[in-house]
């Protein structure tokens, strides 16, 4: 292949490309204007343009397609040779879900509208998803018909693709499927509970458990075969004994099983088209955990490179920040495959000018290398966007897009890296238990009842008692608050990290129940024991995923609160997170941050590269901040993101912040 994926871009033919990028979609906007649309991207600094193929809008009857024979502004074919033309290069998503806030989802409706081609809810019912746009029952991915049906598009759209593959074309990338997400209603029991579902579902348990017999020790009850075993359809209850816990893990476990399934089924099409020569990526709908796994599907699905999507508010940007530092850590480039430019006007509070200045650097301050700008020009259902839906340039929205290009040239920000002293794990274990007690209840009226009625068995459920799921989450959060307050740099991993990304860290946080993957523990020791300094709570494991008897970590017993040394480094099992302790820890251990703020409730972050270091400090709150700058040593503070004027030399430095504000400094010793 040609192109090769890169932690910080794609490599063509030995040039790196760094993936930023604006959303484009050509049936929306007259064929007269592109050229005009084009010029004006250009404009704005973008090389990169991406869009949507939608198997709807090109489908004019089963079987047959208008790639532009019929009308001219779905002719893709021109519009590629046209961004070839003008030196773009393109990211395409042929589907077959794209969403785009199309009625559809871009999905003929004849399979919408099919029931027996819906997932289904535990009852055995269709599952309705009600979009603003419209609604209509779920298709199931486990179903073969729904990849046939794709198949025909593709072999189609294929040999027009193909004429535009890079080297011979400006398309770099495709993207396979789009936020694949149970319908975007992840609830472990809403679905999918169809004939296609539940017989993947024996195929699972028949990959993991190999005979009916070591299932049937697994769950402590008997199971005639595979395909006899039921798929949980609510949150065990505490007469369901560890055998009934064990069951509904498997089913969590299953439906991460069945998204890198769908997936890699996807990729097999599109490289049995031809169209492998370029990279797969794929895209997630924000959250990172069950049932989405990045390193999961970048790992088994066939697909090259996978990303969060993210549409903050002002006030929201810690999210993308963390998004983007856990694809720093999990993913092999850190990439948005969409962060708002603009937004949507429905569903939730618009995106409004002081949104895109208050996030726009979210992803970079968290690590990421590439993002595309969904929507860079705007169209039907979308507000808010740069360039107007005929490319005309619009004012502070423009010149803001124009002046993120010109910053990332500034600084060189692919050669950059975000200095991290610590890494912090949230386990899929941990992740697992907590999606055992969901219920497939609207969000809403879950918020809405007692805390009373919300309880659940887990306690009588876990083998030899706690953590609770909720423990382990608390344990996670009160790690990353440490190290934000004490401006620690730190990544979020999940327990698919591997060892070189472990290695990186002075000290690692994971927050583990009772059990833990073999293959995980294994490489927390073996960091341990290769100087690192490793903290584990609220638990110490002494169970595999099995409930099986943990091997990993035999002959190592520490007591809670006293570190233990494990060959070069040392671990602290702490049963609550206690930021005394771990303080302690990393002191004796000479662990410092690179730069810390007078305020601890200012967030800040640090990125080296290209002899530069960066200082990126976020106001989380609605109303100005000031803080001092400490740092060793005379330095000087050069604002890149900032207002500010450059005054010379300093040893502590004052910094204001407006409100939800995002500033960047370069830290230059004097």
């Amino acid at each position: 292949m040609p192109i090769k994926v890169r932690s910080n871009g794609l490599e063509l033919d030995g040039n790196l490309l760094p993936l930023f990028s604006g959303s484009f979609h050509y049936w929306r906007s007259p064929r007269g204007q592109w050229p005009h649309i084009f010029d004006q991207i250009r404009g704005l600094g973008f090389q990169v343009v991406e869009t949507y193929v939608p198997w709807s809008v090109h489908e004019t009857a089963p079987g047959e397609f208008d790639f532009g024979r019929t009308d001219p502004d779905k002719d893709l074919d021109a519009w590629l040779t046209l961004a070839h033309q003008r030196g773009f290069k393109v990211l395409l998503r042929p589907g077959p879900c794209i969403n785009s806030e199309l009625p559809d989802f871009g999905y003929p409706e004849r399979i919408l509208f099919d029931p027996s081609r819906a997932a289904l809810g535990p009852l055995g019912n269709p599952v309705i998803l009600s979009h603003q746009t419209s609604s209509f029952a779920v298709p199931s991915y486990a179903d073969e018909r729904l990849f046939a049906d794709f198949d025909v598009y593709l072999g189609a759209l294929s040999p027009l693709l193909q004429k535009h593959l890079y080297p011979k074309g400006p398309v770099v990338a495709l993207q396979v499927d789009n936020e694949i997400s149970y319908g975007f209603i992840p609830e472990t029991y809403s679905l999918d509970y169809s004939p296609a579902s539940l017989a993947l579902w024996a195929h699972f348990l028949e990959l993991k458990y190999r005979a009916p017999a070591a299932l049937s020790r697994a769950w402590g009850a008997k199971v005639a075969g595979f395909e006899a075993a039921p798929a949980p359809r609510a949150a065990p209850k505490a007469a369901d004994g560890p055998g009934g816990l064990r069951a509904c893990l498997d089913w969590v476990e299953y439906r991460e099983y069945q998204v890198q399934w769908a997936l890699g089924r996807m990729a097999d099409l599109y490289r049995s088209r031809g169209l492998g020569s370029v990279p797969f990526y794929h895209n997630f709908y924000g959250p990172w955990t069950t049932p989405f796994s990045v390193p999961d599907v970048e790992a088994d699905a066939g697909v090259d490179f996978c990303g969060l999507d993210g549409y903050p508010h002002a006030a929201d940007a810690l999210e993308a920040v963390d998004q983007a530092r856990y694809l720093a850590s999990s993913s092999r480039l850190a990439y948005f495959p969409e962060y708002g430019a603009g937004s949507w006007p429905f569903g939730f509070p618009v995106r409004d000018q002081g949104d895109q200045e208050a996030t726009l650097l979210a992803p970079l301050m968290g690590g990421a290398k590439g993002v595309n700008f969904y929507m860079l020009v705007e169209r039907e259902r979308w507000l808010g966007s740069p360039l107007g839906p005929d490319g005309a340039r619009r004012g502070a929205s423009a010149d803001l897009f124009a002046r993120f290009n010109a910053f990332l040239e500034q600084v060189q920000w692919p050669k950059t890296a975000p200095v991290n002293q610590g890494l912090l794990v949230l386990p899929r274990e941990a992740q697992r238990l907590a999606a055992v007690f969901d219920r497939p209840t609207a969000r809403a009226e879950l918020e809405a009842l007692p805390a009373a009625l919300r309880r659940d068995p887990e306690a009588d459920l876990l083998p030899g008692g706690g953590p609770l799921p909720r423990d382990c989450a608390a344990f996670h959060a009160a790690a990353r608050a440490f190290c934000a307050r004490g401006h620690y740099g730190f990544a979020l991993a999940d327990g698919a990290v591997v060892p070189e990304r472990l290695a990186r860290h002075a000290f690692v946080v994971a927050g583990i129940p009772g059990f833990c993957d073999e293959a995980l523990a294994r490489r927390l020791r073996s960091y341990a024991e290769g100087g690192g300094l490793l903290v584990v709570g609220p638990a110490w494991p002494r169970l595999n995923a099995r409930f099986e008897p943990l091997r990993a970590f035999e002959g190592l017993d520490p007591q809670p609160g006293k570190p233990l040394p494990v060959g070069d480094g040392k671990v602290l099992l702490l049963g609550a997170f206690d930021a005394a302790a771990v303080a302690a820890l990393l002191r004796r251990a000479r662990i410092a941050v690179e730069i810390d703020l007078s305020d601890p409730e200012l967030e800040a972050a640090v990125h080296r590269g290209g002899g530069r270091q960066l200082l990126f400090v976020r106001n989380p709150f609605a109303s100005e901040r000031r803080a001092r700058v400490l740092k060793e040593g005379k330095f000087v503070l050069k604002p890149l993101w900032s207002g500010a004027k450059f005054l010379g030399a300093v040893e502590e430095r004052e910094v204001v912040l407006g409100p939800h504000e995002i500033k960047v400094w370069e830290v230059i010793p004097a």
